[in-house]
């Protein structure tokens, strides 16, 4: 199980979640339908045979529709024009609307008609706020039930919008450790919205009122602990997280990750695990997990990072058994940054599948693909 069937590097310095859609080396494709290396943009949303990213043209931040078989351009829309840099979150698509958010925005385009579905949504908050969140890969994306957006934003608040008028239907912000970015997208199950904060907490509120239903704290944080999206399936909810702070991104102390499986209806914790303690005899240092685990077949595939002291960082794949949370096998990879330089920038993303195979892309932009047969 596990086994590696290729890796293709994607060329340096890319963010963890950056894939090269097109061939942008010739003058005559740099126009609005190239996405340019130096830039940010969005991990790939695939919707059939079209695929919707964020994409930083010179200073415009462009939504990009562009078919999936040859990469040719459908459609683009100029979602801002002068802000820079650019804190793209994936695309979520719901029925024929794309929703994005970027630094303090959320917008709402109709893919039809390539237009704004009303004017888009922003959130007054400082610089300072916005830089609490150090990887642009963790700028949580909106989530979409039943007609409601669900939008979590560095001000360490979750808020809910009307997807049809764009009005503001409820905010949750009553917490009690202050203030701490959300870096999770929020996952909507059971009448519920379940998301973390960088506090270290799992919440769960009430989709329709924004009311509190539930909050777990993670055990055995050593101060603020940053808390991944999480997945929600027959009754459980799953997550990742970490010991020490996710503001800085530095590895704490050996087995610092942590992954948990807490019961839907109560928040009791079925099992909790640091999956890093099978690597190494658990001694070298982990980083927090802040990538949303993927459940497949009884399985659960978690993206973590470790910090050797005079080496280049390791990304992790893990593979847990979900009833109790044993490592069933795990795959190592090299990452980006020299941990002796605490460069921490880079950070693996999350897995994902696909006929039979796990992808994920390392922090040096590798993409691997491994078999599950």
């Amino acid at each position: 199980m596990g086994q590696r069937l290729f890796a293709h590097h994607l060329g340096d310095h890319l963010d963890a979640f950056t894939l090269v859609l097109r061939d942008t080396s010739a003058e005559e494709n740099r126009g609005h339908g190239a996405i340019f290396r130096e830039r940010r943009q969005s991990a790939p949303t695939l919707v059939g045979d079209t695929l919707y990213t964020l994409a930083q043209d010179g200073f415009a931040l462009l939504l990009l529709a562009m078919n999936v078989q040859d990469g040719t351009e459908q459609w683009h829309l100029i979602l801002s024009n002068g802000e820079t840099p650019y804190n793209p979150a994936p695309v979520v698509v719901s029925g024929k609307y794309a929703l994005v958010q970027y630094n303090s925005t959320l917008a709402a385009v109709n893919t039809v008609t390539q237009q704004f579905l009303w004017s888009p949504r922003q959130h007054a908050f400082g610089e300072g706020i916005a830089s609490s969140v150090p990887d642009s890969a963790l700028w949580a994306a909106p989530a979409v039930a039943a007609g409601v957006i669900y939008v979590g934003l560095p001000d360490g608040n979750l808020y809910a919008y009307d997807l049809a008028t764009g009005s503001l239907k409820w905010a949750f912000t009553q917490f009690d450790a202050g203030f701490a970015p959300i870096q999770s997208t929020p996952t909507v199950a059971n009448g519920m919205v379940y998301f973390g904060r960088d506090d270290g907490v799992c919440y769960a509120v009430d989709a329709t009122t924004g009311a509190l239903r539930r909050m777990r704290q993670i055990p055995n944080a050593n101060g603020a602990s940053g808390v991944s999206a999480v997945t929600v399936a027959q009754g459980v909810v799953y997550l990742c997280a970490g010991s020490g702070s996710p503001l800085n991104l530095q590895p704490v102390a050996p087995q610092a990750d942590v992954v948990l499986a807490l019961d839907a209806n109560t928040g009791r914790i079925r099992w909790q695990t640091h999956p890093s303690h099978v690597v190494g005899n658990g001694q070298i240092p982990a980083y927090t997990i802040m990538k949303q685990p993927l459940l497949l077949h009884g399985t659960l595939y978690v993206t973590g990072s470790l910090a050797p002291t005079t080496s280049t960082k390791r990304d992790v794949l893990y593979a847990l058994d979900s009833s109790d949370g044993s490592v069933q096998w795990y795959y190592e990879a090299l990452g980006y940054g020299d941990t002796a330089l605490n460069d921490n920038k880079f950070f693996p993303s999350a897995p994902i599948a696909y006929n039979g195979m796990i992808y994920f892309v390392s922090g040096d932009a590798t993409i691997y693909a491994l078999s599950l047969a």
